[in-house]
């Protein structure tokens, strides 16, 4: 609709502003954004409503990083939380660009991107200029460079909340709205009570063990397992027998101490194994979560051979424990050690069919079929940016070598 514009496909996106999805909000003003369209009167109200709530849930999300201790256990939290809080910020400024100069907007954005005291002063003069003054009193404070704990006594009254001790931090994370806290901060919220010896099974982590997502349902229940074996027999017997048998298979083979070094990889584990890879450097883990939806695991022994079919293209292959080697119908023969990645995308000029992949050693290969990567691809156009990004630094860094 955004393509076609009009005034007639303008007015069907602006009846789904109050959608219940926000991540199909999120879509419409992109749509809106690319017809540079600019909002007035009733428009202008609601594009100033959506602002408020994502102030609301930039200030809670910056509140929680604060309330959380820098440990190791939770690393990944804290970065998903980090990565809500830069969406956040995207989104206001998104927002901002409706219903004011989208020019002035972007340098404000720029100025406060730039991480130094002058250009956070300069974008808060310019916005000073130009914006509303029912959001001057809420936006400015959100973007001045104050500690966190300034801004939140100086919107207090705008955005009220209180102060938590982790625990509670973590109970709301999981039952807040996939529209406040995403599926990634949500998995690792799950993932981070495994190791509090204070919080205890709760009837909110127990609600995930029946969640749809399957990440999610995993995690939770590897938790629980861990928490308490009893309590997670007596849950586990109300789920669908293929569920059951699913989470079973799943907890058995992960060693809660061990994390990503056991040889076996829970669904979160997956995205934790390949944020860290250069390849991957940057993406957010609400991504990489949809793309290991796709993932299916090859757990090889020492000889054993992985065989593709010749009448596909060739997966995606990521090696998660162990090295092994790819053999090309040409004879070709190409060694990939642990965390190298193979594919389109990942490597330079055409690809040769590969026929077979074997190891010496115990592997674990992360297998995605090209029509899954490629479908994920299509829903993040971000995704696609990043990845090519890290490939072309890649290959800067091999010629500069």
């Amino acid at each position: 609709m955004g393509h076609i514009g009009g005034p007639k496909g303008t007015a069907l996106l602006w009846e789904k502003a109050d959608y219940p999805d926000k991540r199909i909000v999120k879509q419409i003003l992109y749509s809106l954004r690319y017809m540079t369209y600019q909002a007035e009167g009733r428009e202008a109200t609601i594009v100033k409503d959506l602002l408020d709530i994502e102030m609301s849930k930039t200030l809670w999300n910056l509140a929680a990083l604060e309330e959380l201790p820098d440990v190791d256990h939770f690393k990944f939290l804290r970065e998903a939380l980090k990565e809500e809080v830069r969406d956040n910020y995207d989104q206001i400024t998104l927002l901002l660009s409706l219903i004011y100069d989208p020019n002035s907007v972007q340098l404000v954005k720029e100025n406060i991107e730039s991480d130094s005291t002058d250009g956070t002063a300069y974008a808060l003069e310019l916005l000073d200029l130009f914006l509303d003054p029912d959001l001057k009193p809420k936006l400015i404070p959100l973007l001045d460079d104050d500690t966190t704990r300034e801004k939140l006594e100086k919107l207090q009254i705008h955005f009220p909340r209180e102060s938590y001790n982790p625990v509670q931090v973590i109970n709301y994370i999981l039952n807040r709205d996939f529209n406040f806290n995403n599926r990634w901060t949500k998995l690792c919220a799950v993932h981070a009570i495994a190791y509090m010896q204070d919080f205890r099974v709760s009837r909110g982590l127990i609600a995930q063990m029946f969640n749809q997502d399957k990440l999610l349902q995993e995690t939770a229940a590897w938790v629980i397992y861990n928490k308490d074996k009893a309590m997670y027999e007596t849950i586990a017997e109300r789920l669908p027998f293929k569920d059951k048998k699913f989470l079973d298979s799943s907890i058995e083979n992960n060693q809660l101490l061990d994390g990503l070094e056991d040889g076996f990889f829970l669904g979160i584990e997956m995205v934790m194994f390949i944020k860290q890879l250069k390849i991957f450097k940057d993406i957010e883990g609400n991504m990489l979560s949809d793309l290991a939806d796709k993932i299916v695991p090859v757990t090889l022994h020492a000889e054993d051979h992985m065989v593709f079919n010749n009448n596909e293209p060739n997966p995606i292959l990521i090696v998660a424990h162990g090295e092994i080697t790819l053999q090309a119908e040409n004879g070709e023969k190409l060694d990939l050690p642990r965390g190298a990645a193979f594919g389109d995308l990942f490597q330079n000029g055409l690809l040769p069919v590969i026929k077979e992949a074997t190891t010496k050693e115990y592997a674990v290969v992360f297998k995605i079929s090209l029509a899954d990567f490629y479908f994920v691809l299509a829903n993040h156009h971000e995704l696609v940016q990043k990845l090519i990004k890290n490939s072309t630094e890649k290959e800067l860094q091999y010629t500069q070598i």
